[in-house]
């Protein structure tokens, strides 16, 4: 019994001491295609394909999307999307975003902006968490 009770300490241990150690998965933003804008195929869905890198040694998992749309004379509109993107230890994935239309806002004249914001978690269940945004693209 005492080498059970012994055995259960030393894992339950392990599994601590991992969690502490463990870092947040480090995510990063390295190319958005197109550059600057939407990509429209001939039915007229737009598109944009984001590529991740994962930095370090830890598994992640991108588990939401939120787009912002802006335009320069006020308007904006959020849309948030759940989602769930494998990124293995020190790998690169392309994440690609589908619009069946896009907020009009105020105009093509008004300067449109929209901004993609991607959290998530270590793949792991140590809640180890990262968030990464792309820069604003025009549309």
């Amino acid at each position: 019994m005492k080498k059970v009770i012994s055995l259960l300490f030393v894992i339950m241990l392990t599994v601590i001491g991992c969690s502490k150690l463990t870092p947040a998965p480090e995510i990063v933003i390295i190319d958005v295609n197109p550059p600057g804008g939407l990509a429209v195929d001939s039915t007229g869905t737009a598109s944009i394909t984001v590529t991740f890198e994962n930095k370090n040694d830890v598994d992640a998992i991108i588990t939401n999307e939120t787009i912002v749309f802006q335009d320069t004379v006020g308007g904006s509109a959020t849309e948030s999307y759940p989602i769930s993107q494998y990124v293995n230890a020190n790998s690169v994935v392309e994440l690609t975003t589908t619009f069946a239309s896009v907020p009009a806002l105020g105009g093509v004249a008004s300067g449109r902006t929209m901004q993609l914001t991607f959290t998530g978690t270590d793949a792991y269940g140590y809640d180890k968490t990262f968030t990464v945004s792309t820069t604003k693209i025009c549309y």
